[in-house]
């Protein structure tokens, strides 16, 4: 139970970490939005990688250090601005490249991170620890959608008639 409680705190710090990049889409470059806030983002991301926790712990020291490194060029570009429309064009859209790499990785991060559950086997009552990623969850359920799909489009498809040739 207690681990289940983590898991949802750490899923619900990692989904409004992601919910505070409204810069992302590169083709759209939000001029308005205030430095100070993506500031405040960053930091709370930063201190995550560094505690490598949140689903940082799966992903690769190098990475990690190189998104601190991004972060590092981000703080430089941004210091002493209001907006991101006081940047010149081409900071404005290295800025936008930044926390579009950011949030693709901590995107990963969530997705890396790990769930254990106890689950039963099929016909037997011996309770087993399995340990899955987010992501491998997700395309489990995608997958099993699909052929619950599947199944119920052919219950639906008459059977050819046996006098058709």
């Amino acid at each position: 139970m207690k681990s289940e409680k983590v898991a949802n705190v750490r899923l619900m710090v990692a989904m409004l970490t992601l919910m505070m990049f409204p810069l992302a889409h590169a083709a759209v470059i939000q001029t308005n939005q205030h430095v100070d806030e993506i500031v405040a983002q960053q930091q709370v991301i930063r201190a995550d990688v560094k505690a490598v926790k949140n689903g940082w712990d799966e992903i690769p020291e190098q990475k990690r250090n190189e998104l601190l490194g991004k972060q590092d060029r981000l703080m430089v570009l941004l210091a002493g601005k209001g907006t991101i429309g006081d940047l010149n064009e081409i900071d404005q859209v290295e800025v936008a490249n930044t926390l579009e790499w950011i949030k693709a990785l901590a995107t990963n991060a969530e997705g890396e991170r790990q769930i254990c559950q106890r689950e039963r086997q099929t016909g037997s009552h011996r309770v087993t620890t399995v340990c899955r990623s987010v992501e491998s969850m997700r395309k489990e359920r995608e997958r099993t959608k699909d052929t619950m799909q599947f199944a119920e489009h052919l219950s639906r498809t008459p059977p050819p008639s046996a006098g058709a040739n």
